[in-house]
Formats: C-alpha cells, sequence, structure tokens
C-alpha cells in the first residue's frame, strides 16, 4: 500500500487561503483507484455519494455550474458528449442527489 505524505508547496509557492466556508460545504481532494476526485463546495452527503459511486465524479463541477448558470446549463455539461434521447431530468443535480438517497436506503445497491 502506498504511503499517504503531506504535499509540501515548492519555495516560491503560495499556498490557496484557508476557506471560510462551513467545514460541511468543504471537502480535500480525495484519491480512489488512482484518479483525483475533486469534491470541494460538496456536502459531507454528496462527497460520500461520489465516494461510493451513487453520484458522478464530476458531481461537484455540476453543482458549481448549477449554482453560477443554472440547472439548463448544468444539464447541458452533463448531457454534453453522450447521444440522447434524454430523459427531461438527465443531469439534473438535485434529481440526482435525491436518486442516491434512494439508492442508499436500498440493501441491494
Amino acid at each position: 500500500m502506498p504511503s499517504i505524505e503531506p504535499t509540501v508547496p515548492s519555495p516560491g509557492v503560495v499556498p490557496p487561503a484557508a476557506s471560510t466556508a462551513p467545514a460541511s460545504l468543504v471537502a480535500p481532494r480525495l484519491a480512489s483507484n488512482g484518479d483525483e476526485l475533486v469534491l470541494t463546495g460538496l456536502t459531507q452527503e454528496e462527497a460520500g455519494f461520489v465516494q461510493t459511486g451513487f453520484l458522478p465524479s464530476n458531481f461537484a463541477g455540476l453543482r458549481r455550474v448549477q449554482k453560477t448558470q443554472g440547472k439548463e446549463a448544468a444539464m447541458a455539461l452533463h448531457r454534453a458528449g453522450k447521444q440522447g434521447p434524454f430523459n427531461r431530468t438527465y443531469g439534473d443535480p438535485d434529481v440526482m442527489l435525491a436518486a442516491a438517497r434512494r439508492w442508499e436506503k436500498m440493501p441491494e445497491m
């Protein structure tokens, strides 16, 4: 098992300032199967669902787009590069989260 070393900034590199967001909205970058998952800006619940695979790995980006550009933009981003036809709610971050909450309660999942 590889060891996890703390990251030390290179000389002359200024680390980002500490976030002023509530702890429930800030999560570190976590490695999953060698891939970096960006969980910043997600609630603890959402980050947990991303880690378990109930939400897509790009959910943090979808949520950020939804907050800044609206739900339709987030849905368009999730649909990009995929062939339709799509269900009218496909790619909606709120619908994804509701589904993840349902799946969490299902023992077969």
